[in-house]
């Protein structure tokens, strides 16, 4: 595989933020927007968009010149995919799109392993699936048998961590992740009767917390995050967050109530890179709190918030609405900068909405995906 790379614009900054300017698509039109996944090392997007309504299965790797580098191919629907740690592997979370079955039916879903160059290497039973951040272990949820398994992808073995009380139906990615150096797995699911119970484990799969999460409405959504200390967790319950260690204890419940994204699948509540500050939104306003509930700052948009997205330095943080813009924010709250997404080349005015954020390793890039299905990259 090739891909052309000569420049170094570098990582955006408070002071370099006016300079971020449109780049290139690279993405084309899809039925919804496309998800997106940087490379952990390389100028690389992944994207699920495509051009062919046949091949909406796709995922397609894009250099930051906008050319195609590889297509992976599928036979099932796009959920998501991620990178291993190294890059050297992409996961691919797939599920049978069937329009003439009901959403309730069954449906297969498998999640396929493919190297950078295009080769598939295993296929693997599942809906949902996190990489560890250091490691080849693959946490993977599969509501059919509702179990959690974690996946050597090293030594090609595999074991249940939990079967029986997983989820029953399809859970969504921020309600299983791990935490940032890839010692702990911390999952959330509802049982049947709508416990909602939250789990903790080690990267061998041992059972570290496992307990029932009270004051949770029947129809609240659930998304979970852990501080970069990776001493303490966020549980978001409908709209009250709390922050637990890893004894279950509450340590302290945030004197605010937040959105948590639940279309788009939008991440709408983060902690900045370094855990000083934690960003969260509520309607068309985005709030900066210190780790004890202390209100830093609060920008005001004009159109509910879609998502949120930190530089790798901590120093930008990138805001999207329904207000057709982009904003560029410091750590104070300040405003820096604004894309133009007038840009005659992002499309209809109806379509220049950037429904997802995603910098890229360096902070160099910012990819956004569209509401018509585009996405769109910028940089300095």
């Amino acid at each position: 595989m090739h891909y052309h790379h000569s420049e170094s614009p570098g990582s955006i900054t408070a002071t370099t933020a006016q300079q971020i300017r449109y780049r290139v698509q690279c993405g084309w039109w899809s039925s919804e927007p496309p998800p997106l996944a940087w490379h952990p090392r390389l100028p690389l997007l992944a994207t699920g968009s495509s051009q062919d309504q046949k091949q909406l299965t796709d995922v397609i790797l894009w250099n930051v010149h906008g050319s195609l580098i590889t297509r992976l191919s599928s036979q099932l629907g796009l959920i998501h995919h991620a990178w291993s740690c190294d890059g050297k592997i992409l996961a691919i979370a797939s599920i049978e799109i069937d329009l003439t079955r009901s959403m309730a039916s069954p449906r297969r879903s498998i999640i396929n392993l493919w190297t950078i160059d295009g080769q598939h290497l295993r296929t693997m039973p599942g809906q949902q699936m996190r990489w560890n951040p250091v490691s080849y272990h693959v946490a993977t949820t599969d509501t059919h048998d509702r179990s959690w398994r974690l996946w050597n992808i090293t030594d090609g073995t595999t074991q249940v961590i939990d079967q029986g009380s997983g989820p029953s139906s399809p859970i969504l990615p921020r309600t299983m992740v791990w935490s940032p150096r890839g010692v702990y797995l911390l999952g959330c699911w509802k049982e049947p009767g709508g416990t909602l119970i939250m789990g903790v484990w080690d990267r061998d799969g041992k059972v570290i917390l496992r307990q029932h999460l009270d004051n949770t409405p029947p129809d609240a959504m659930v998304a979970c995050h852990w501080h970069p200390d990776e001493e303490t967790m966020l549980i978001i319950q409908g709209t009250t967050i709390r922050m637990l260690d890893l004894t279950g204890r509450v340590l302290h419940v945030f004197p605010i109530t937040v959105n948590i994204g639940i279309s788009m699948g939008s991440k709408l509540c983060q902690w900045s890179p370094d855990g000083h500050i934690l960003v969260t939104s509520v309607g068309d306003t985005v709030q900066l709190w210190t780790p004890t509930g202390d209100r830093i700052a609060t920008l005001q948009e004009t159109g509910e918030i879609l998502a949120i997205a930190w530089t790798p330095n901590g120093e930008v943080l990138a805001t999207t609405a329904w207000s057709n813009r982009v904003c560029l924010w410091s750590r104070t709250g300040h405003k820096l900068a604004e894309l133009p997404m007038n840009n005659p080349v992002l499309g209809a005015p109806s379509m220049q909405i950037a429904v997802s954020l995603a910098w890229d390793n360096t902070g160099q890039y910012l990819a956004t995906s569209l509401r018509g299905g585009t996405v769109h990259l910028w940089s300095r």
